[in-house]
């Protein structure tokens, strides 16, 4: 995958990962606050940067973490429903990003050396 379009692709999740912080946060109207306190376009460069040179992705998880431990405590089956079901696809792209930057090694791939 180019740069341009790991660039796209980890600036659009970033965004999903901005607003579903902010969503939470509007749905239960807590007084903690959100786990993302910046500014919108700091914190997508941040997010996005985070991916780009960090793609074992634990440090993302945690915080995305945080944000599903909130959306847990919504009373609202529904909204509750719609915002961990937003996380899960969160998740799953994250580890396609994951798997992607980590290819397994094939113990053949080792014996096949030219």
């Amino acid at each position: 995958m180019s740069d341009k379009i790991n660039k796209e692709i980890y600036t659009k999740l970033a965004n999903r990962i901005y607003d579903l912080d902010g969503e939470v946060y509007r749905v239960l109207g807590s007084s903690l606050g959100r786990t993302f306190t910046g500014n919108r376009d700091t914190t997508i460069r941040t997010l996005s940067m985070m991916m780009y040179t960090k793609p074992d992705g634990h440090l993302l998880r945690s915080e995305l973490a945080l944000i599903s431990n909130m959306a847990r405590t919504i009373k609202d089956e529904s909204e509750r429903s719609r915002l961990m079901t937003e996380y899960d696809e969160i998740l799953k792209e994250i580890e396609q990003l994951e798997a992607a930057a980590n290819p397994p090694t094939q113990p053949n791939d080792l014996l096949n050396v030219p």
